[in-house]
């Protein structure tokens, strides 16, 4: 069970540019662990179905799995081609990945500094909101 789904897409951005594909655009939505608030439970035996009890101390013990969504951009936004040249991807080349997720979500993204952050730090970060 993990714990972040970006861990995966280092990995697939990390062996494409191994393998000479520098431009690439990938995400992953999907399900993780956070095994923050698990409360440890006892294993029912295999003789016979478990009780009520234990398949609630089961269902007790099961992390929360919530969904993440993330992405992973590297290169070049678009192929040099007769006429037009390239564009390396940036940031807002993921901000607008990001509005599009949420759009398709139902959500909207404001874009503005953490909470605390100074003016010269963290110019952006995406907060969730309903539409």
């Amino acid at each position: 069970m993990r714990t972040s789904v970006l861990d995966t897409l280092l990995s697939i951005a990390e062996r494409n540019q191994a393998r000479g594909n520098a431009d690439i655009a990938v995400f992953e939505i999907g399900r993780v662990t956070d095994a923050t608030a698990t409360v440890a439970a006892a294993i029912p035996g295999v003789e016979s179905r478990p009780s009520a009890d234990e398949i609630a101390g089961l269902a007790a013990g099961t992390p929360d799995q919530p969904w993440h969504i993330a992405g992973v951009l590297t290169g070049q936004a678009s192929p040099a081609g007769y006429g037009a040249s390239t564009r390396t991807q940036d940031w807002r080349d993921a901000l607008e990945a990001a509005q599009a997720a949420a759009g398709c979500l139902g959500l909207t993204l404001e874009v503005a500094n953490a909470e605390g952050a100074s003016e010269d730090r963290l110019p952006f970060h995406p907060v969730a909101s309903p539409s």
